[in-house]
């Protein structure tokens, strides 16, 4: 790809209308999953006129479309049956279910590559060759696939990270620009580290591709971050392995973490009172125009975001901005902390503004002799432990309490006797970045291990170690 073609950006001209229209016609045609559940909800898509319509069409979730595959199988879900020219990426799991999504190499380069490529531009590629690295083992994860199509588009190379720590790559293409995505807390690690500071320059490392939370947004620590990358690009992304690659923040955005969409898709929220809109805040519905492997229509992705219309940016792109806010709601229930539902999502934003660049997961299940339920809470972060830790302990408790506890009752009971209880319930624990567990072909860690619902985590042996620690809390 040139540079010339890489800076002609998607036409704003589209016709949504027939693009809409021609995508649910598809899908109902050819995917056995859509026949079935635009019939249980009594839709004729023949009458379909495109995005008139979009209101009447049911709202799709993954719980939709995991219960249909447990009992018609996966293949039923897809368009295309051809399964040697399809790539297949697995959702990562985070909040406990994983999907397999499938994209033919048409789906690869108009939802990942072009709008990857366009991104780019606005942070100095002029084209050229982009070399790629990886720093998980994987072929089969979003990321993977995000880098690989990259590097393929533009006649790179891919490597792994640990091939280039262990040297035993002798002849990197240095004079290539290369391009990662790493998260923030890893990059926090890395950045402190004279031996991977040196990897960086080796490769001739441009760009890293990051995802930026809303706890890091509050605290600028993406901004802190890019501050010590010096001339290599930090740039925040949004995606997710059913929508691929969104859009990414331009050098004018970055800032407050807006990316800028650049694929063929309809992105929308339903607000506080229900209603579909094209912008403010609320959960993300998506539809991709145009995916042939498996479209996602009217689909909740699980992500809460804001959506703006942009018209001007200085970069010269016009049409949506969009930021990630936080998840949908993650729950569970605490009976011995008055029954309240605790919202993981908001511990874990909680915790990592108090500890920036760190990594959490936390651990739902039952006492095996006491028989209460408990919240284990491990915290990795990339220093020693802390001097503090009481003093972070009590600070992350504390948080728990009043986002979760009615005010009169804390005025009632007293903060510190809730503190002293619930220190018991929520067991803290503070472990290096690298001992947060990954499952094999996931991007990131789960946000919960739930060992109410799948007990069967207790067997799986990324898990082993970091149960270990709580022995006391469950039998393992």
């Amino acid at each position: 790809m040139t540079g010339a073609e890489c800076k002609n950006m998607p036409s704003r001209g589209i016709d949504h209308d027939k693009m809409l229209k021609d995508t649910i016609s598809y899908a109902y045609n050819y995917s056995p999953f859509y026949r079935w559940f635009y019939n249980q909800h009594n839709i004729d898509v023949h009458t379909i006129r495109g995005f008139k319509d979009y209101d009447s069409l049911p709202i799709l979730r993954k719980d939709d479309i995991l219960s249909f595959a447990k009992t018609s199988g996966i293949e039923k879900l897809w368009c295309i049956h051809n399964y040697e020219n399809l790539k297949v990426a697995t959702t990562t799991g985070s909040t406990g279910k994983r999907l397999k999504v499938p994209f033919s190499q048409t789906d690869v380069y108009r939802f990942i590559q072009k709008p990857c490529m366009n991104c780019l531009c606005w942070w100095g590629y002029e084209g050229g060759p982009i070399n790629v690295i990886r720093w998980e083992h994987s072929p089969n994860s979003t990321v993977a696939l995000w880098l690989n199509s990259i590097a393929e588009i533009t006649g790179g190379k891919a490597y792994l990270a640990e091939d280039i720590e262990k040297n035993t790559l002798e002849h990197v293409a240095t004079k290539n620009e290369t391009l990662t995505y790493i998260n923030l807390p890893s990059l926090f690690k890395f950045i402190d580290s004279p031996f991977h500071r040196q990897i960086f320059e080796k490769v001739n490392l441009k760009y890293i591709f990051t995802l930026v939370s809303p706890s890091e947004v509050k605290t600028r620590f993406h901004v802190k971050m890019k501050t010590g990358l010096g001339n290599i690009n930090l740039i925040p992304l949004y995606g997710s392995t059913e929508a691929l690659f969104v859009g990414a923040s331009c050098p004018y955005a970055f800032k407050d973490a807006y990316v800028h969409v650049t694929q063929p898709g309809l992105f929308h929220i339903i607000d506080h009172n229900g209603s579909l809109c094209d912008e403010g805040k609320g959960e993300l519905l998506y539809t991709s125009l145009g995916r042939e492997a498996f479209p996602f229509i009217k689909y909740s992705v699980g992500d809460v975001v804001t959506l703006k219309k942009e018209h001007s940016c200085s970069c010269g792109y016009s049409g949506q901005r969009l930021r990630f806010e936080t998840r949908n709601a993650l729950t569970v229930k605490i009976q011995y902390a008055d029954g309240y539902f605790i919202d993981i999502v908001k511990v874990v934003e909680r915790i990592r503004e108090i500890i920036p660049g760190s990594q959490i997961m936390c651990v739902y299940g039952e006492h095996p002799y006491e028989h209460y339920l408990f919240l284990a809470i491990f915290i990795g972060t990339t220093k020693s432990v802390p001097l503090n830790e009481r003093k972070l302990k009590d600070k992350i408790i504390e948080n728990i309490i009043l986002d979760h506890v009615p005010s009169d009752k804390i005025n009632r009971v007293g903060l510190s006797n809730l503190l002293t209880e619930w220190h018991q319930i929520f067991p803290i624990f503070f472990v290096s970045i690298s001992d947060i567990p990954i499952e094999p072909g996931a991007n990131k860690p789960k946000l919960l291990l739930n060992l109410m619902d799948e007990e069967k985590l207790l067997k799986l042996s990324c898990y082993q170690n970091i149960l270990s620690k709580i022995e006391g809390y469950c039998c393992i």
